[in-house]
């Protein structure tokens, strides 16, 4: 996929943009990845302090969505992982 990930530059950039719900977007994309990018401990812990206070959706707000409770996201079925914990709505 990628032969290495810069984290701080993707939260330097996020920091910049100023938009809470790309936090939760762009690190529940990278755990998704997480064994082959390395996306864990800290790095993962920086991420996940920065997510908002509220819902956010990755795609569309509609029924059959389902909630990643790590990332405070609702996720569409065909983007989840088949042992992602999560629930549907």
């Amino acid at each position: 996929m990628f032969p290495a990930f810069d984290f701080e530059a993707a939260l330097a950039y996020l920091k910049l943009l100023r938009r809470p719900w790309l936090y939760a977007r762009l690190g529940f994309l990278l755990d998704r990845h997480a064994g082959k990018l390395f996306f864990r401990g800290n790095i993962r812990d920086r991420f996940l302090r920065k997510l908002p206070r509220g819902v956010v959706y990755l795609a569309d707000k509609r029924p059959g969505n389902h909630w990643v409770p790590t990332w405070k996201l609702m996720v569409p079925e065909s983007l989840l992982p088949s042992n992602e914990g999560s629930v549907r709505t």
